[in-house]
């Protein structure tokens, strides 16, 4: 199924769990997986009343994780030393940062031309889907694993930390009351801090439209009555 055909099965089932959180579990920090992620996240931050900072969402972790991957297949080089950066909704409108990009430090403008970087960009966004065709049924774990050990490791270890995750916004990059991909600080408090990033035009564009995106789906769930129990 696509993301969007999930929408409503996957949250009934994260609204079940999430009351189950509130109510056996109520100091937990929630790292969110399912898909539609920036959408489930909503509702686990409805349903749980948590604080913003005890939700994260799994995402841009896994993102920038596959965008690394890509680089190193492009360069031949640089393996353990790329750190990628990808913000926005998880999925076909997540926005890859090539402007915050680097491999040992060296921008990746000054390792690859515009139409490479465009190529990487372009796999960074279809790599579930690239995945999903290639096991013919199911859908990826290994690195979606990997990356929620990242985030947990971080939170034990309180290690401050700054990976993408999806949160629920207050204001930052001008946005309230919806959940995106964003930097954050991951500490023993859970995403301690959101970074704002100076972004360039296209990129605040791209943003703008991934955040609209999850703001749909989400929109579809009030329509529907979803969240009508909370009224």
């Amino acid at each position: 199924m696509s993301r969007d055909d999930l929408l409503t099965k996957n949250a009934e089932i994260v609204k079940m769990y999430a009351l189950e959180i509130k109510e056996h579990a109520p100091d937990a920090i929630v790292v969110v997986v399912s898909n539609p992620l920036d959408v489930m996240t909503y509702v686990v931050h409805k349903y749980t009343g948590f604080p913003r900072e005890r939700i994260l969402g799994m995402a841009g972790i896994l993102d920038a994780a596959r965008m690394a991957h890509f680089i190193y297949e492009k360069l031949g080089y640089g393996a353990g030393q790329i750190r990628a950066t990808v913000m926005g909704g998880h999925g076909d409108t997540m926005v890859p940062l090539p402007k915050f990009t680097t491999v040992a430090g060296v921008p990746i403008d000054d390792l690859l031309d515009s139409e490479e970087i465009g190529e990487i960009v372009k796999k960074t966004r279809n790599g579930g889907a690239q995945i999903v065709n290639l096991l013919g049924d199911g859908s990826a774990y290994y690195a979606p694993a990997k990356s929620t050990a990242v985030i947990v490791d971080a939170i034990l270890k309180d290690t401050k930390q700054i990976h993408s995750c999806a949160m629920m916004l207050d204001g930052e990059y001008g946005y309230d009351s919806i959940v995106s991909g964003v930097p954050v600080t991951i500490g023993a408090g859970g995403g301690e801090q959101i970074i704002e990033m100076t972004l360039k035009q296209l990129q605040k564009t791209r943003f703008k439209n991934s955040v609209a995106s999850v703001k749909e789906m989400v929109d579809i769930l009030y329509a529907n009555g979803f969240f009508d129990d909370l009224k």
